[in-house]
């Protein structure tokens, strides 16, 4: 796909809107936009990423999420979604969306872990005792038992 020119607004505004819509993931980066969505390569210019920010920040499905750290982009500003993608019962539910990222869970012998990366085929947590994280960060499938075991801490 050729570099999407970022520069034309309402086309823009269309191609990253389209993407969002049909995006299954909880939160999203400029940088995932630009790669994705949009088809660009190379590092995006700062208007590139500013431009593809306002159209997000636009959007009344979207709210800031801070710094994420997400498996192929590394830690970038993102957006997570207003609503639970789930919520929506046109839209299928996938594995990955069992998961709340920095979402808090309950195991079967009374741990509590908290997400920090949820991705398809990946759920990484850490344990947290007296209110921090401790230990090694856990990888586990969220199609397990175990992950289908974790009841979530409100």
């Amino acid at each position: 796909m050729p570099r999407f020119p970022t520069e034309k607004a309402e086309a823009l505004q269309a191609a990253v809107s389209a993407y969002l819509a049909d995006y299954i993931g909880e939160t999203v980066s400029a940088i995932q936009i630009w790669y994705e969505g949009l088809g660009g390569f190379g590092v995006p210019e700062p208007q590139d990423t500013e431009a593809i920010t306002a159209v997000v920040n636009a959007s009344a499905n979207w709210t800031d999420a801070g710094s994420v750290r997400h498996e192929k982009f590394g830690v970038q500003p993102s957006w997570k979604r207003a609503a639970k993608y789930e919520d929506d019962p046109a839209k299928p539910l996938r594995v990955q969306h069992k998961f709340r990222l920095n979402g808090m869970y309950r195991t079967p012998d009374g741990r509590v872990l908290k997400v920090v990366v949820c991705e398809v085929y990946n759920l990484r947590l850490f344990e947290i005792r007296d209110g921090h994280m401790t230990g090694p960060m856990l990888k586990i499938d969220p199609r397990s038992e175990l992950a289908n075991s974790f009841v979530e801490v409100v």
